[in-house]
């Protein structure tokens, strides 16, 4: 069975939200050439995830609406999606305004997911127009105020980039534009959404601006938070059940027990019972040690603007003394060739992957055009 979620959609309000630039759908076969707000895109985008079908049954999901410019503000918070779809359909008009500051966006989202009385897993669905007024609070607010409210695993951070990749919400509605279907530039204009969507174990999806894309963005995130509910993390809860058996059955054989499985239902157990009965343990099992799983080192993110920053004399680098091999292959037979090199690696990680830590890096032997990543275990 799919396992309750609590999303927590965030949204920019700021200026560039007011252009009136997206594509309405098609109508029918006929595709209608109206033009509406981003923001009135994003609205009906919101309402269709309160109200998709996405194979969860019964499952009591729970909304939080907050928006951000300058400042946040939570419409309403943990309301069950039916609830939720309402609410989104009775909105006050919100006329976008101000700037783009992300880190108040992430706080709030912090705040509702800690006031969930039932703790449910959270999926947050953080989605902007442009850059952050304030990329240097951006990574603070992820890693120190949002990420730490649920346990690992509990909590994904999935990132839209909507639009023409405008930088009108690092400075103003007034600033120019990019090309529009610039993807490349695009995907540079949101590369501060990717790095909180990698950081946060989520995803990145680019829409442009009209509702057919924004649509899909959704729709795959949507399917994306599905299937992580119904996998890693049951089988991370389902893991909870048999540590609290193994437990009490250990427990019953130190204590000298005759009948280790046995469980008294007034002992406020009694729901592992029948659990505990089916159950088949030997006293081989309880001697072997308990896998636990690995656990992530706590570190410090910086932004991807300075992670080529590798001059000498930076103290935000380290030298390190390695060596470089080189793999020749003459059509029959590999050969290797081994030097002793000076790499410069970045102290702290920009990114992160399934396994691994990711640095700025750069060798001395070749130009400083050469970017590097360097990799290590992102595991204690």
């Amino acid at each position: 069975m799919p396992l309750a979620t609590h999303f927590i959609v965030v949204v920019d309000v700021s200026g560039s939200m007011s252009e009136l630039d997206c594509q309405a759908r098609s109508s029918g076969m006929v595709s209608t050439s109206s033009k509406i707000t981003r923001m009135e895109a994003v609205l009906q985008a919101v309402q269709e995830l309160s109200s998709a079908d996405t194979g969860r049954g019964d499952c009591s999901d729970c909304m939080s609406f907050v928006t951000f410019s300058d400042t946040a503000h939570v419409h309403f918070e943990a309301l069950p999606l039916p609830v939720a779809r309402k609410h989104l359909a009775t909105l006050p008009t919100i006329t976008p305004a101000g700037r783009t500051f992300y880190a108040s966006g992430l706080r709030s989202a912090a705040e509702c997911a800690r006031r969930d009385t039932q703790q449910r897993p959270v999926d947050v669905i953080f989605l902007s127009d442009g850059e952050p007024t304030d990329p240097e609070a951006m990574l603070p607010s992820l890693t120190l105020d949002l990420l730490p409210t649920r346990a690992p695993k509990s909590l994904s951070v999935y990132c839209i980039g909507f639009g023409d990749g405008s930088n009108a919400t690092a400075s103003g509605s007034g600033a120019p534009k990019l090309r529009p279907g610039n993807r490349k530039d695009d995907e540079d204009v949101f590369g501060h959404l990717q790095q909180l969507a990698h950081i946060g174990n989520g995803m990145f999806q680019l829409a442009s601006t009209s509702m057919a894309s924004l649509r899909g963005a959704f729709v795959a995130i949507s399917s994306s938070i599905a299937t992580s509910r119904t996998t890693s993390r049951n089988s991370w809860l389902d893991q909870k059940e048999p540590d609290v058996v193994t437990k009490h059955v250990a427990d019953r054989a130190q204590a000298g027990c005759d009948d280790i499985f046995k469980m008294d239902v007034g002992d406020g157990k009694g729901g592992l019972a029948a659990k505990i009965a089916t159950e088949k343990f030997s006293m081989t099992n309880l001697d072997k040690p308990q896998r636990l799983p690995p656990v992530e080192k706590q570190v410090e993110y910086e932004l991807r603007s300075c992670i080529f920053d590798l001059s000498p004399g930076n103290l935000g680098h380290r030298e390190v003394q390695a060596v470089r091999v080189a793999f020749e292959f003459n059509g029959g037979v590999f050969s290797t060739k081994e030097e002793h090199t000076t790499v410069y690696v970045r102290r702290f990680p920009f990114d992160k992957g399934g396994m691994r830590h990711c640095y700025g890096m750069r060798d001395e032997a070749f130009d400083q055009r050469h970017r590097m990543v360097a990799k290590r275990t992102k595991f204690q």
